[in-house]
């Protein structure tokens, strides 16, 4: 019985709690957590660079557009990335697209279509940046739309600073 016993603490001691690995590059949090564990990470920013999205094992992520995050820890390792741009430089993926696909990229005009380039990816979308740009500033398009200043003054920046595939 004695022996029993010993061995049974013996059992208990040598049991532990698997950890898994955070790591946040450009950005703070990084660690070692126990599954379910509520971990907080923020990206680091200086006054040159501003944050567009996380990258990486987002789907631990409710939403990667938002800087500051809290969730629980899942039972693998997580590698997490803050995707920063310098202030007054915007990125297509994150902020370009989304415009068009809410403005541009609709049925009957620049999506699926024989007549009109499509806005749909990075491709289709420089083809036809001088007409984008013309018709941005004149407001022609988009058509029965209005666009949001701060939409139209992002891609006409991004359009200025060379249409980075960023």
């Amino acid at each position: 019985m004695r022996n029993c016993l010993f061995f049974l603490l013996l059992c208990v001691q040598c049991t532990h709690v698997p950890l898994y690995e955070l790591k946040v590059e450009q950005g703070s949090g990084s660690a070692m957590y126990e599954a379910g564990s509520v971990v907080s990470i923020a990206p680091q920013l200086d006054g040159a660079l501003r944050f567009v999205a996380w990258e990486g094992a987002t789907e631990v992520l409710q939403q990667p557009l938002l800087a500051a995050q809290v969730f629980n820890m899942p039972a693998k390792d997580v590698f997490l990335s803050a995707y920063r741009l310098p202030n007054g430089q915007f990125s297509f993926k994150y902020e370009i697209l989304p415009i068009f696909k809410q403005n541009c990229a609709l049925n009957g005009c620049h999506l699926d279509s024989n007549r009109l380039t499509n806005f749909t990816d990075y491709a289709s979308a420089i083809v036809s940046f001088t007409k984008i740009q013309q018709y941005l500033i004149s407001g022609f398009m988009p058509l029965n739309r209005v666009i949001a200043a701060a939409d139209k003054k992002a891609i006409l920046s991004w359009i200025e600073s060379g249409m980075p595939n960023n």
